[in-house]
């Protein structure tokens, strides 16, 4: 966890600062007292894909947390099929996430080169396997939300 607390964190072009996880969870950032995040940031996600009965899928649900990530940022770490740029693009989409407008409250992916939500839950079909690493950069949103649940 880092705490940016009345501060200015700037991360240089030609760096990298890398949100991991380990035992604790996942890192995170917060910005107190106006603290200010520049640059961009590098996120890395475990998923694990074995699963706990005879099912050739595995689902996983993952938000970004940050700005200007696209799908293409998972192809080549993860399986993909159903959209324009996939591994295979033949099929229902494997990506997906969560919108109040789009059938059954999931829009489906069309094309790799489409930017994925900030905070809405991401859903991902995988193959079976011990488990993939999702590795993309983007930025911190500019402001903070307010998320009111019904």
């Amino acid at each position: 966890h880092v705490d940016v607390n009345d501060a200015t964190l700037t991360i240089s072009p030609a760096g990298e600062f890398k949100l991991g996880e380990d035992d604790n969870g996942r890192a995170t950032i917060m910005r107190t007292n106006g603290g200010i995040v520049n640059g961009e940031l590098t996120r890395e996600i475990h998923l694990a894909a074995m699963p706990n009965r005879d099912m050739a899928l595995v689902e996983q649900r993952i938000t970004t947390g940050l700005e200007g990530v696209t799908v293409e940022d998972f192809v080549g770490d993860i399986p993909t099929w159903g959209f324009v740029g996939a591994d295979v693009p033949s099929g229902f989409s494997n990506i997906g996430y969560w919108s109040a407008t789009a059938n059954w409250n999931y829009a489906t992916i069309a094309n790799a080169t489409d930017t994925l939500p900030v905070f809405e839950g991401i859903y991902l079909a995988l193959n079976t396997a011990e488990s993939y690493t999702l590795t993309f950069s983007g930025t911190l949103p500019t402001e903070d939300i307010n998320v009111e649940v019904p």
